[in-house]
C-alpha cells in the first residue's frame, strides 16, 4: 500500500525481536503497521485456545482496523522473527487518508481483500479434519506464491512453519496430507520448495473434503 522509503524508516522505524509482543487483543489502538523485514503472527483466543489467523510477510500492513473504528485491537500481533515495523501514528494515518485518494482506495481493496481470507480462514478453523485444514490452508498461501513452469512455487520453510500456526497440525502430519497430494499429482514437497502442481486439482480437493466433513464422513 505504501512504499518504504528510507526516511520512513529513520523515522518511524521500530524493531522487534522474535517472539516479542507488538499488541494483545484488547488493548486500545493508536498506530497501525508497515512490515519491511521479517514476519509477525497475528493471533486471538477462539475456542479456549490460540488461534493463529494469518502470518504477514514483508510488505504487509497490520493494526489499521483499529484506527478505522477506533475500537479495541480485536487480536493480537507478535513477532515471528527479528522484525523490522514502519509504524504511523493516528494522526500521520489520518492525513495519508484524507489528502491522497490512491492509499484511501488502497486500504479499501487490502480490507476487502482481508475480509473474504478472514471469512474463508474461519471456515478453515471449523473444519474438523486434519487433512481438510491443511490442504484449505494450502489453497489460502497459493496468493503467496510464485509461478514456475511446474505450478505455483512456495517456499518449503516458511509455507511449514504458516501452516503449522494456522491449522494445529504437527509438521510429520501435514508431511502424511502432502504424501497423499503427491499421489494425487496436486502438490509435491521438495528439500527447498513446495510446488503446488495443480490448483484446480487443490480446490477440487479441498471441496471435497469440506462436503465430507460436513456429512461427518
Amino acid at each position: 500500500m505504501l512504499n518504504i522509503s528510507t526516511e520512513m524508516l529513520q523515522r518511524h522505524g521500530r524493531l522487534f525481536e522474535a517472539g516479542q509482543a507488538i499488541f494483545a487483543e484488547g488493548e486500545r489502538g493508536d498506530e497501525m503497521y508497515l512490515i519491511h523485514e521479517g514476519k509477525v503472527r497475528i493471533h486471538r483466543r477462539m475456542g479456549g485456545r490460540e488461534t493463529t489467523l494469518a502470518v504477514l510477510p514483508p510488505g504487509e500492513c497490520f493494526g489499521e482496523m483499529a484506527l478505522i473504528d477506533d475500537g479495541p485491537r480485536s487480536a493480537s500481533a507478535t513477532a515471528l522473527t527479528r522484525t523490522q515495523l514502519v509504524v504511523i501514528a493516528r494522526s500521520t494515518f489520518e492525513t495519508l487518508v484524507s489528502t491522497n485518494s490512491s492509499i484511501f482506495l488502497g486500504l479499501l481493496r487490502k480490507l476487502s481483500e482481508r475480509l473474504r481470507r478472514a471469512n474463508r480462514q474461519i471456515q478453515v478453523l471449523l473444519m474438523r479434519n486434519d487433512t481438510a485444514r491443511v490442504a484449505a490452508t494450502l489453497l489460502l498461501l497459493t496468493g503467496e506464491g510464485n509461478p514456475g513452469h511446474e505450478g505455483i512455487v512456495l517456499d518449503r520453510k516458511a509455507t511449514m512453519e504458516t501452516l503449522e500456526f494456522m491449522t494445529g497440525v504437527s509438521e510429520k502430519e501435514i508431511e502424511r496430507v502432502f504424501d497423499t497430494l503427491q499421489n494425487a499429482a496436486i502438490a509435491r514437497m521438495a528439500k527447498r520448495e513446495i510446488v503446488v502442481l495443480s490448483s484446480q486439482g487443490l480446490e477440487h480437493f479441498v471441496d471435497y473434503l469440506e462436503r465430507r466433513d460436513r456429512l461427518g464422513a
